[in-house]
């Protein structure tokens, strides 16, 4: 066969047709590599910062933005009004369960007082559960104390982790 400088010509373009595609199709994956490295380390971030919001946050303020976070959870939210409230701050309910909700927004551990308000508030309310939402810690009598009492503790980890799923729409 006899390649005349037509011919070459085509073959020559195929080529370079398919190294621009060969180098589109690589652009792309590393397009595509650096967002979704991008969005993970976004994500992170988001967490940590997220939790330095709230530690800036007032109670009630607190008290707002756990109700939005239950909310999302797919929870129908009340809340109690800021005196009188038998120690109960939200109340929350979803498929037959109604929980009454203490949230605390503190620097530091949280002890028993906050648990003993809101096992107490969950029988005043005529809740079915009692939970205590933190931006920080429990001490390990607040944790005892809980657990006897079937009283759900939702610590500062935890609370990331519905931050994060809040914000990532799930």
């Amino acid at each position: 066969m006899l390649f005349n400088g037509k011919t070459i010509g085509f073959v020559l373009a195929g080529y370079v047709i398919e190294i621009i595609i060969a180098v589109g199709l690589l652009a792309l994956v590393l397009v595509f590599s650096l967002v979704y490295i991008q969005n993970r380390n976004r994500q992170r971030r988001a967490r940590i910062l997220r939790l330095e919001h709230v530690d800036q946050m007032t109670g009630r303020e607190f008290e707002r933005y756990i109700g939005k976070l239950l909310v999302s959870r797919g929870y129908k939210v009340l809340y109690t009004p800021v005196t009188g409230d038998f120690g109960v701050d939200l109340i929350a309910k979803k498929e037959g369960e109604t929980i009454a909700i203490q949230a605390k927004c503190y620097q530091s551990k949280l002890g028993q007082a906050p648990v003993r308000e809101a096992v107490a508030g969950m029988a005043q309310t005529k809740c079915n559960k009692s939970m205590v939402v933190t931006n920080s810690r429990f001490t390990p009598s607040a944790k005892i104390l809980a657990a006897s009492n079937s009283c759900a503790l939702i610590d500062r980890d935890q609370l990331g982790e519905w931050i994060l799923k809040f914000k990532n729409g799930e």
